[in-house]
C-alpha cells in the first residue's frame, strides 16, 4: 500500500494483490478489463521486453502509446529496472527532438514510431497487450515485481506546461511521488472507498501517474477514459475520484444532464486555475458536492486547497515564506513571491542549470506567484510576478479582479493583461472566456461596475475558449503576442 517505504516499487503491491486477489480488476479500459493477474504477468514480460531493448538501471525510456494500460505497463516495468520513464505526447515526437535525443530507448506505437529518428526505437505492434498476457512467467513473476530501489533515485520526467512560451524539465525521486501520493490521500480525507480512479487523460499528466498508483496500491480499480465523458464511470461506481483540468470543465457540467443520478460518493478536483464560483456552483449542484480546487506547480505538486472563495488552505506538510524580489522575508499581511517548501517538491530541472539555480534555493522553491499570508496555514494569491498589471504607473494585482469577474454570470474565465499604449501608459485589457456571445453586452455591463473602481477604461476581448497548455492553463504570453499585434 501507499504506506510501504518510498523505495518499495509501485509493481510490490501489484504482486501482493496477485496473490491474494488474483481476478481482481486491476484495469478497465474500452470495454477491456485486466485483472491483478494478468497485470503482474505483462509487467513481468514487460521487464524482459525492456532488458532484452537494452534498458538498464539509470537509463531514460521515453513512452508514447494510445493503450494507458499498455502505457502503465511499461512505466511500472521500467520501475522495476530502474529506469527513468518520460511519457511523452505525440507531438513530442515530431516537434521536440531535443526531448528525443534524451532518451536511452524510445518506446512508440508502430504507426507512428516509423517515423521517429532515434537511435534506439521500440514499435509496440497492435495488440501489444494480447502478446505480452499469452506469455506468463509463472512463479517468478511475483519475486520479479518485489524490488526495492534507492528511494531518492529519479522514477519519472516531466516537464512545465509552458505558459510563458519556455518550456522546462524536472525530475521527481521515489520519495517525492510517494509524498504526492500521501497528498492525494489527504485531499480525499482518507476515504479508501474514494480511492477508485476514473481517469481521462494521458500518463503527461503526473496526476494521472499517482492517482493510478495509489488505486493499485490498495487493490482498487483504475478506469481509463482518455478523451472521453468520465461521467457514465463515475455514475456506475460506488465511489471513485478523478481530477480534471480547468479547460474542460465547462463541458463537464455541459454533460451533467445525461446523468440519472448524482454522484456525491465521487470526489472531483480541478488543477490547472482557479475554479470560477458558477462553476464550483454548477458541479455541486448536478454533479457532486466533493470538488475542491487546488494551488499547484508542476514543480511543487500540492499547495493549497480551495473550497471556495480566494483563501487557500496550505496542506499539512507545507511551509511557505512570503519574500521580495531580494528574497527578504516580508511581515505577515504584506504581499511578495511565494517561496514553498514541501516533500512533495521535484529534484530540480533538468539540462538548465541557470533555471535550476534561480528557483531551487537550499530547499525551498521560487515560484514566482504573488501572495500574502493571511494566518498560520492560509494563503491568499494574487498572481503572477510577470502577471502585475501596470495601468498608467499604478500596479495591480490581477487574481483578485479576475476571480471577480469570474463571478459573472456566463463567464468561464477571465485574463487581465496590461500593454502600454503609444505615449507609453499601461492601459488594461480584459479577455473573457464564454460560450453564449448572445450575452456579450450584459457581461460588459458588469464589467464596468466591477472595474470602475480600478480604471475608468479598458479594452475586452471576448472568446468562447482562451489559449491553454496541456494541463489548462491560459497562456498569457500567447495574448500578449495577440495585443501586440493589433496595437
Amino acid at each position: 500500500m501507499v504506506d510501504d517505504m518510498p523505495g518499495m516499487t509501485n509493481t510490490r503491491s501489484i504482486a501482493r494483490w496477485a496473490v491474494a486477489t488474483p481476478d481482481a480488476i486491476a484495469v478497465t479500459e474500452n470495454g477491456e478489463n485486466h485483472t491483478y493477474e494478468a497485470l503482474a504477468w505483462n509487467v513481468a514480460r514487460a521487464v524482459e521486453m525492456l532488458r532484452a531493448s537494452g534498458l538498464r538501471a539509470g537509463m531514460i525510456v521515453g513512452i508514447e502509446c494510445d493503450i494507458q494500460y499498455l502505457h502503465l505497463v511499461l512505466i511500472l516495468a521500467s520501475e522495476v529496472i530502474g529506469a527513468v520513464h518520460m511519457s511523452i505526447a505525440p507531438s513530442d515526437l515530431a516537434a521536440a527532438p531535443e526531448v528525443m535525443a534524451r532518451c536511452d530507448l524510445l518506446c512508440v506505437e508502430m504507426a507512428q514510431g516509423s517515423a521517429v529518428d532515434h537511435g534506439n526505437v521500440l514499435l509496440l505492434p497492435v495488440g501489444m497487450v494480447g502478446d505480452l498476457a499469452r506469455t506468463p512467467v509463472g512463479g517468478s513473476t511475483v519475486t520479479m515485481l518485489e524490488t526495492v530501489q534507492p528511494p531518492d533515485a529519479v522514477v519519472r520526467i516531466g516537464s512545465t506546461s509552458g505558459t510563458t512560451g519556455r518550456r522546462k524539465f524536472m525530475f521527481n525521486t521515489r520519495r517525492s511521488l510517494w509524498h504526492v501520493m500521501r497528498g492525494v490521500q489527504h485531499i480525499l480525507k482518507d476515504d479508501q472507498t474514494r480511492f477508485p480512479f476514473v481517469s481521462g487523460y494521458r500518463f503527461s499528466q503526473r496526476s494521472t501517474y499517482t492517482d493510478t498508483m495509489l488505486a493499485l496500491s490498495y487493490g482498487l480499480t483504475v478506469y481509463f477514459r482518455t478523451g472521453e465523458d468520465i461521467l457514465p464511470a463515475m455514475e456506475k461506481l460506488p465511489g471513485c475520484h478523478t481530477f480534471l483540468v480547468l479547460r474542460d470543465v465547462p463541458q463537464l457540467v455541459a454533460n451533467a444532464s445525461r446523468l440519472s443520478r448524482r454522484v456525491d460518493s465521487c470526489s472531483i478536483r480541478v488543477i490547472g486555475g482557479a475554479l470560477s464560483p458558477s462553476l464550483r456552483t454548477s458541479i455541486r449542484t448536478y454533479i457532486t458536492t466533493e470538488v475542491r480546487g487546488s494551488y499547484s506547480s508542476n514543480e511543487t505538486s500540492f499547495i493549497a486547497l480551495f473550497d471556495g472563495g480566494d483563501v487557500g488552505v496550505l496542506l499539512p506538510d507545507t511551509e511557505i515564506r512570503i519574500v521580495d524580489e531580494t528574497g527578504q522575508t516580508r511581515h505577515d499581511g504584506e504581499p511578495g513571491i511565494i517561496m514553498v517548501r514541501t516533500p512533495r517538491v521535484s529534484g530540480g530541472y533538468l539540462w538548465d542549470d541557470d533555471a535550476h539555480a534561480q528557483s531551487f534555493v537550499d530547499g525551498w522553491f521560487r515560484t514566482n506567484d504573488i501572495g500574502l499570508y493571511l494566518a498560520p496555514g492560509k494563503l491568499v494569491l494574487m498572481g503572477r510576478v510577470d502577471d502585475m498589471l501596470n495601468i498608467g504607473g499604478i500596479k495591480v494585482a490581477p487574481y483578485p479582479l479576475e476571480e471577480q469577474i469570474k463571478s459573472i454570470e456566463g463567464v468561464s474565465d477571465a485574463v487581465l493583461l496590461s500593454l502600454q499604449n503609444q505615449l507609453g501608459i499601461g492601459e488594461l485589457h480584459v479577455f473573457i472566456e464564454r460560450g453564449d456571445p448572445t450575452h456579450d453586452e450584459r457581461i460588459g455591463q458588469a464589467l464596468v461596475a466591477s472595474l470602475r473602481r480600478h480604471v475608468s477604461t479598458f479594452a475586452a476581448h471576448y472568446a468562447t475558449r482562451l489559449p491553454r497548455t496541456q494541463t489548462g492553463k491560459v497562456q498569457r504570453n500567447l495574448l500578449h503576442d495577440r495585443l501586440s499585434q493589433i496595437s
